[in-house]
């Protein structure tokens, strides 16, 4: 005798998030319609690894007193008037199982804005195609006070949410916040330097807390996409992130940004600054930032990268540019110009690539 039956499997493949963390666990706001950035990471049951569900479908952001502090549904908190919320996140997963957290938000309406505004990541993705390779983030913060715009990047919490797989430094130099707790890194790394010890993606995070008390986040992505090598392929895949990829990661990133501008803004690209430098095998200008450099309509970027051989020497060159007054290299480049610029020639410096390196260059 025989039959048949019907077998249905559900939710076999669908990742279910066991637990939920949100980053800061409290903030707060002292200027009305100031706003701060709250993140939200689920662990997986499947992995026990942590994901940024921040702006997740799934997820649900709440106020307890939404006409005092409200948050979106990207969990961006807004100070509409003074006390004490509660902000929730309620992530639902798939089974309709759910898993909650909380955090903190004061808000206050004060004469005098808070010392720090807003927070922000340079570049906001980047990724490598070989394991055991780092590349650099920057943080950039806002201020109300001159300057107006800062570099942070060594004065802010940097945090990876998988940190055994893609570990970031932070270093904690001279004037960084009380909440930027490791000791000064040896040598002249910095902080925001992430390293890829497995391929995927994850979601890198760098927390700044003011001397108003109040605490700034930004998020930015990072990847090392995982693509087997197929040589029989037309044309041939070279692959990425696979095991035995990190044979080829003899390389270091050069980063190069501009540390000041006349408005006080590095972000934005409205003066004629320009640095530039060959590539590793001598091809002219493979950096060219920023805007004084342009092809097809296009300017160069505020923040620039570039790979080179460890161990090699890099020449980076200002070359004088109408209505713009250079004043300097950031203290990895040895300059080997004159510095500031006369009224004719430029300004070089000589990096030599023993790791990854930045460099900022200064437009007064």
């Amino acid at each position: 005798m025989t039959g048949t039956a019907t077998f249905t499997v559900t939710g076999g493949t669908t990742q279910q998030f066991t637990s939920l963390s949100i980053l800061p666990s409290s903030q707060t706001l002292t200027v009305l319609n100031q706003q701060a950035q709250f993140i939200a990471l689920g662990t997986s049951g499947t992995t026990g690894l942590q994901q940024d569900v921040t702006s997740s479908a799934q997820i649900k952001w709440s106020s307890s007193a939404p006409t005092i502090g409200s948050v979106s549904s990207t969990g961006l908190a807004k100070d509409l008037g003074a006390g004490q919320s509660t902000i929730t996140a309620v992530l639902t997963n798939s089974d309709g199982s759910v898993v909650t957290n909380s955090a903190a938000l004061t808000t206050s309406l004060t004469a005098v804005p808070a010392d720090l505004l807003s927070l922000s990541i340079l570049p906001s993705t980047q990724g490598l195609l070989y394991l055991q390779g780092t590349a650099q983030f920057l943080a950039i913060g806002s201020f109300s006070t001159p300057p107006y715009t800062r570099d942070l990047t060594n004065s802010v919490q940097w945090i990876s949410a998988t940190p055994n797989i893609f570990p970031i430094t932070t270093n904690c130099g001279s004037g960084a916040p009380a909440n930027c707790s490791p000791a000064p890194l040896a040598g002249s790394q910095n902080g925001g330097v992430v390293s890829a010890y497995g391929s995927g993606g994850v979601s890198i995070i760098a927390e700044y807390k003011g001397t108003d008390g109040a605490t700034q986040a930004a998020t930015a992505t990072f990847t090392c996409p995982l693509v087997e090598p197929d040589p029989t392929a037309h044309p041939p895949v070279p692959g990425s992130c696979f095991p035995g990829s990190q044979g080829a990661a003899l390389l270091a990133t050069l980063t190069v940004y501009n540390e000041g501008l006349n408005n006080n803004d590095p972000l934005s690209n409205n003066t004629n600054w320009l640095v530039t430098a060959p590539s590793a095998t001598g091809t002219a200008n493979v950096i060219h930032c920023g805007p004084g450099w342009t092809n097809n309509g296009q300017s160069g970027g505020s923040v620039c990268t570039a790979s080179y051989p460890v161990g090699s020497q890099v020449t980076l060159t200002a070359p004088l540019q109408q209505g713009v007054s250079f004043g300097g290299w950031s203290t990895s480049c040895v300059s080997i110009s004159p510095n500031p610029a006369v009224a004719s020639g430029s300004n070089t410096c000589k990096v030599v690539m023993t790791g990854d390196i930045t460099v900022g260059a200064i437009f007064n």
